[in-house]
Formats: C-alpha cells, sequence, structure tokens
C-alpha cells in the first residue's frame, strides 16, 4: 500500500510538470497503480504537444512499453486526439505559415554546411517543406551592446537553402550534445524490460548505450560531449530514480551520483563549465521537492532550502552561478532565478508557460507562446535580465514549417587544470599551500567553482581543502588537484630537509647607518633600555612614519624569516605604532628618487609588501589588543599573558615561505598565516617603521634567517584571510 500510495502521488506530480519529458516519466508510476484514465491524460496532452510542435507523435508501444495488454493498447490510442496516432518514424508534418517551433528540436531539423560566424549568440529561423527539405534560413546576430529593448528583432540576414542540409528530427525530450551532431534518448527494448538509452546522429544512424533492468533516460550531454548524464531507475526496486554520469561513446557507467532511496530526481542540468550538475529531486515523505547542485565526483553537495517556493523544473543555468528554474509560489507558477552563491531566490519576467530556451553559453534566452494551432509569438532577450527582451518577427513562407532556436558556440568549459610546480623542495617542517592554474576551451584563465586535493603518498605528506602541504616524511609526494572530477591534475613534489641560514644579525651596535637607510622626520635613533640592551627607536612622530630598510637584499626563493625582540608600551590612543615587515627588493626602486625626510616610504603598500607585522591596528583603546594580521590576539602564549600594550618585550617572528604565504607567531606561538598579495619575491629587504608620540616603541635583537626556521607548528596557525 505504501509503495502504490507512493507510485500514485509521485505520478501525479509528474503529469502536471510542464517539461514533456517529466509527464512520460509519470507514466510508469500511474500505470503501476491502474490510473488508466490518468494514462490516458497525459498520453493526450504528449500527442498534443508533438502535434502543435510539428514533431512527430509520440508512439504508445515506446512510452508505455510492452507489458501493457494489446487490448488496453487499442483503447489507448482510439481515445487520442485526431491525427494523434503517427508512428515516430513519421519525419515532419506541414503545418500554417507562422507557427512557431521550439528550439530543443528544431536546431537539429537542420545540419549547416558552411562555418558558424562568430556572435555571442544567433536566433535561427528556419522554414522547411512538409517533407523537411530546407527553404529557407535566417539568421540574427544577439549582442549585449546596441541592444534595443521592445524593439522588434527583425534584422535577419537570410541564407540559401544551399547552405543547410535536412537531417532526421529529434524527439522533444532529446538531449542534445555541443556540437549538434548528435542526440540521445530513450527507447523500450525486451530485454532489459525498461527504456534504454539510444544516441542518434544526423545521419539517422542509432546506436543502443545502456541495457541495465529499470528505465534509463538522457538527461544531458556534459560540456564537452564525452559523457552523458542519465537518470535512471536501474538501483530502486520501486522505480526511483537517480543519477548517474556514463561514457557517451560506450555506455560504461563512470560513476554513480546520487543514492537516494526516499526520493526521485525530477530534471537536472550541467553547467556550462562541466564542473557541476543541477537537478530537483521529489522526497516521497514529505511530498516535497527540492533543487541540489553536485560536483562530477559526488564528493560535494549543496541544497537549497525551498519553504516558499516549490521547484518544478530546470531551464538551465544563466551563466555559472544562477539557475533558471520553474517553481510554484503560494498556487502562482512563475520563472525564477536561483543565485548559487547567496541562496537567493527571485522571479524573472519570463513567461511561466512559455517553452523556453536557452543558447549553450546560458546568456540569452528564446521564449515562445502558441496562441492557437496557427499561430505563436516569439521573444528573445539576455536570460537574468528578461525584461529587455524584443519580439521576434516572422515571416511567413507559405505551406513551410517554422522552426526557431538560438544557436552559439559551444559552452567555453573548462579544459585543463595544471598545479603550480614549487620552484624549490618543500622544506620539511614547513608547510606549502599549491595553487592551480587552469583554462578553458578557448585558452582562456578560469577558476574552478570547485577544487578539491588529495595526498595519493599520505606517508610522505598530507594536504588540506586548500591546498596546502603538510610534510610527514622527506621523499617524493604525489597530489592531486580535482576541479569537481571534471578534470584532475597531479604533481610529484619532492619534500627534503634543508639548513637554514642567519643572514644577518643586528645588535644595533656601531655603524648602524651602513647596514640601515634611515628614514623621516625625525630620524629614528638607536637606544639604550635597562632591559633588553641597545635598541632601535622609530621616533615617528604624528605626520609620518619614521624607519629604516635594510641596505642588504637577502634571498627569499627558500623562504626568509625575520625574528625580533619588540616592545610596544602604549600610553595614548594614537600615534604609536609598530611596522616590521619583508618587503620585495623590486619595490625599493621608487626610493632612490625619494629625499628620505618627506611622506612615507615610497611604493610601501599593503599589496607590495610580502609580509608585514603591525600593532596596534588601529586607534582607541581596542586596537591594543589587535595587529594587522588577528582581528583579537590570543589572551595568553606559551602559558603567559600576551599584553604587548604593557611594553615587555616579547619574540616576533615572520616567517616568509616559498609560496608566498606569511606567518606570524609571538613568544614561539603560530598567530596567524596568511596568504600574500603578490607573487613570492625572489629577494627582499627588511622595514622597520612606525610612530612613538610620547612613548619608545622599540625593537631590539633582530636577525634575518634563510630558508624556513623550525620550532613552530606553522600547521596549527589560524588562517587570516
Amino acid at each position: 500500500a505504501e509503495i502504490a500510495d507512493a507510485n500514485r502521488r509521485l505520478g501525479g506530480a509528474l503529469a502536471e510538470h510542464p517539461d514533456a519529458s517529466w509527464r512520460r516519466r509519470a507514466l510508469r508510476h500511474l500505470i503501476a497503480v491502474d490510473e488508466w484514465e490518468r494514462v490516458a491524460q497525459v498520453i493526450a496532452s504528449l500527442v498534443t504537444e508533438a502535434t502543435r510542435r510539428g514533431a512527430p507523435a509520440p508512439d504508445l508501444q515506446t512510452l508505455l512499453g510492452d507489458d501493457v495488454p494489446a487490448s488496453r493498447l487499442a483503447r489507448l490510442r482510439d481515445a487520442l486526439p485526431a491525427n494523434g496516432t503517427r508512428r515516430r518514424t513519421a519525419r515532419t508534418v506541414a503545418i500554417a505559415a507562422g507557427l512557431l517551433m521550439m528550439v530543443t528540436i528544431s536546431a537539429f531539423a537542420y545540419a549547416r554546411v558552411s562555418a558558424r560566424p562568430a556572435a555571442e549568440a544567433e536566433l535561427m529561423i528556419a522554414y522547411s517543406s512538409a517533407d523537411g527539405a530546407p527553404v529557407e534560413v535566417t539568421r540574427t546576430e544577439l549582442a549585449s551592446d546596441g541592444w534595443e529593448t521592445a524593439r522588434i528583432l527583425d534584422a535577419a540576414t537570410r541564407e540559401p537553402s544551399a547552405a543547410w542540409t535536412a537531417t532526421p528530427v529529434a524527439p522533444v525530450f532529446a538531449a542534445i550534445a555541443p556540437d549538434g551532431a548528435r542526440w540521445a534518448t530513450d527507447r523500450a527494448f525486451p530485454d532489459s524490460g525498461g527504456l534504454d538509452v539510444v544516441v542518434i546522429d544526423r545521419t539517422g544512424r542509432e546506436q543502443r548505450l545502456t541495457s541495465a533492468r529499470g528505465d534509463d533516460r538522457a538527461v544531458a550531454f556534459s560540456p564537452d560531449g564525452a559523457l552523458l548524464l542519465i537518470s535512471t531507475s536501474r538501483w530502486n526496486a520501486n522505480g526511483h530514480t537517480n543519477l548517474a554520469v556514463i561514457d557517451a561513446t560506450s555506455g560504461a557507467l563512470v560513476r554513480r551520483l546520487t543514492t537516494d532511496t526516499t526520493a526521485s530526481v525530477n530534471g537536472a542540468r550541467w553547467s556550462p563549465d562541466g564542473g557541476r550538475i543541477a537537478f530537483t529531486q521529489f522526497d516521497l515523505r514529505t511530498d516535497s521537492g527540492t533543487v541540489c547542485w553536485m560536483t562530477i565526483d559526488a564528493q560535494s553537495r549543496r541544497c537549497f532550502d525551498a519553504a516558499r517556493w516549490q521547484p518544478l523544473d530546470i531551464i538551465g543555468f544563466a551563466g555559472e552561478q544562477h539557475l533558471l528554474l520553474r517553481a510554484r509560489t503560494q498556487g502562482v507558477v512563475s520563472t525564477v532565478v536561483l543565485d548559487l552563491r547567496t541562496s537567493e531566490v527571485s522571479r524573472t519576467q519570463i513567461p511561466a508557460r512559455s517553452h523556453v530556451s536557452l543558447d549553450p553559453s546560458g546568456r540569452w534566452l528564446l521564449s515562445a507562446e502558441h496562441e492557437n494551432d496557427t499561430s505563436a509569438t516569439a521573444v528573445v532577450g539576455p536570460a537574468l535580465a528578461f525584461g529587455r527582451a524584443r519580439p521576434v518577427r516572422v515571416h511567413p513562407v507559405r505551406g513551410a514549417r517554422v522552426a526557431a532556436w538560438l544557436a552559439s558556440e559551444p559552452p567555453d568549459y573548462l579544459d585543463r587544470i595544471r598545479i603550480a610546480h614549487p620552484r624549490v623542495a618543500i622544506e620539511f617542517g614547513a608547510t606549502y599551500r599549491l595553487h592551480v592554474h587552469a583554462t578553458t576551451r578557448s585558452g582562456r584563465e578560469t577558476t574552478p567553482t570547485s577544487l578539491t586535493w588529495r595526498s595519493l603518498t599520505p606517508r610522505v605528506a598530507a594536504v588540506d581543502s586548500l591546498g596546502v602541504v603538510v610534510p610527514l616524511d622527506t621523499g617524493r609526494a604525489i597530489i592531486e588537484a580535482s576541479a569537481g572530477g571534471w578534470r584532475t591534475a597531479a604533481d610529484t613534489i619532492d619534500i627534503a630537509r634543508t639548513q637554514t641560514a642567519v643572514r644577518f644579525d643586528e645588535q644595533w651596535t656601531a655603524d648602524v647607518d651602513h647596514r640601515w637607510r634611515l628614514f623621516g622626520e625625525p630620524l629614528p635613533r638607536v637606544v639604550d633600555d635597562a632591559r633588553g640592551g641597545r635598541a632601535f627607536l622609530n621616533n615617528g612622530d604624528s605626520q609620518f612614519y619614521s624607519g629604516a630598510y635594510s641596505v642588504a637584499d637577502f634571498d627569499a626563493s627558500r623562504g626568509l624569516a625575520v625574528e625580533a625582540l619588540i616592545s610596544t608600551p602604549l600610553t595614548a590612543t594614537q600615534w604609536q605604532v609598530l611596522s616590521v615587515d619583508i618587503f620585495p627588493s623590486d619595490q625599493i626602486e621608487p626610493v632612490a628618487r625619494w629625499d628620505h625626510r618627506t611622506g612615507y616610504l615610497p611604493g610601501h603598500n599593503s599589496s607590495a609588501t610580502a609580509c608585514q607585522f603591525v600593532y596596534p591596528q588601529g586607534e582607541g583603546p581596542a586596537a591594543r589588543t589587535r595587529a594587522n594580521i588577528a582581528s583579537a590576539l590570543p589572551s595568553s602564549v606559551g602559558g603567559r599573558p600576551l599584553e604587548l600594550w604593557r611594553g615587555g618585550w616579547h619574540l616576533l617572528r615572520i616567517q616568509l615561505f616559498a609560496d608566498g604565504r606569511c606567518g606570524y607567531a609571538l613568544d614561539g606561538t603560530p598567530i596567524a598565516i596568511a596568504d600574500a598579495g603578490t607573487e613570492p619575491p625572489t629577494t627582499a629587504r627588511v622595514v622597520v617603521q612606525g610612530m612613538s608620540v610620547g612613548t619608545r616603541i622599540l625593537v631590539g635583537h633582530l636577525r634575518v634567517i634563510a630558508g624556513v626556521l623550525p620550532g613552530i607548528d606553522w600547521a596549527r596557525a589560524p588562517r587570516h584571510p
């Protein structure tokens, strides 16, 4: 009884679906509970829609399968609308001039002989005779620049019929390959007892791809045409559907994506970049639907709260981060757009009951509505700004069938990723963040919407979700990056023990100006401090920083550390600050033309600085607990209170890693680790500067060390954005 009730509810929900392919799926559930009157209604709607489109009417045997008795099949055939019993083998039908067919099938009624011109997209309108031969084809280029809202779109270029050749017509529920050379649909086969996926090319040659128990239905080709997304009931005895990916040539199973046992997947679309699949699913326990996306490797999945709106079907991706779908809100069916980043849902001006189609890039949308059996209207416009749509003028051709669709280049999908190989071996005891270089089909650089990492040699190194490698032993580590399973790359990385070396040891003794270039007004001074010995006082006033930068350049290719004793007694809420940073040598060049007295150090800013520690951050009483690398410094380190404002001596370490990240530690405890804003420098200098109005901000013993100084577990450092 529970299974019958589930079939009845699911079949009823799918029977109301505006997409014909999902109404077809209702039939199996309705037949299972002998809802023959509803079955007849669904078949009638499918035949009527096919007739209006000018497509072949669906074959009853294919729709219902071999288990339906011949007597029942005959009664259903007799109940069909007039002229609705044509076999699927019929290629085309003659219809009155002006009837506009919809995009999903029409693009495959013709194959262009000449090369397609480069454009954002093209609106194609084709006129064919009753036998399917092309009579005339027009094209209108679509471009955002110069688009005039509401103006009739009629600037079409006519092409001779010789540029086109007739091909078999794809059924309305077909999945279309990106290059337009083939489509995938389903057929009933007696050996599997259900529907299986077949692929048909422009010559009409058919290839069967699946033969599993249960129903397999084609949903969508991958953007590169190599894979095919299917919905299948092969894993569920109750006929509930899940998603899977198969090879589009051999039919071999690549991966099962969903494993739900109490929900059926109702619709799915592949993202233009290739990395994600969006789908709707119907939960049989709660009579509710939701929208989700999943990566191709099934490792990442996100579903969206549908409490205020009930998703019905997905139209498609409008770009990479927006999804167009039909949904029911407060009993009204609307076309809405879902922002995949913010989860916000908003209504669009796309008519909910129209037939709609996106171009392959997801930028343009064509909407057509049948007014009656002899006429239709169409508008085309930007998918995410359909209020700017323009009506389409269709020029009648006597006795011809009229079809319209949007054409464009295949999606500019993510085509290749490559791990940027470290320029030096990763030091054992240090961490290293890897990055990928990603390019699209056209060679454009891009950022994958999803990226995961794993170590293929876990004994040698681990890697976290951000690509940070943590060495566990010396040797060779193999690290893999995956763009959601769509594209993968691997790299072999050396882990080695290397020696650090002190390159500079400053105790502020004689001839400081030989090692440091002083700047500011007033100039900094070297002072004696009873607690820490000789120290550097930045001496900056209330206008600009005063300080010094090292005369020497230091090799930073393997990493560079600055370790310094600091004392920062704060007696006021402003003009008392310390800045210690590792500064790329090539940013020092503008300084040569500076008088070293006026204003700030030229070229010195947060985007150019490799690593910088500034304390306090901002002004006011709360600033004393903040630094630029931490919105709130820890209250204690190493079991001792951390109260920098009291002026006690603390050991600061700034670590520039070979990957460009910066680590910060106080008294041996990691405080933060952050990405640098630029590529890591090959050589660098050290800058010490700040303000000391009414106090003495001091830097004591300072060392510069090549490499990654041991003694701190940087893997435990909090990440700073």
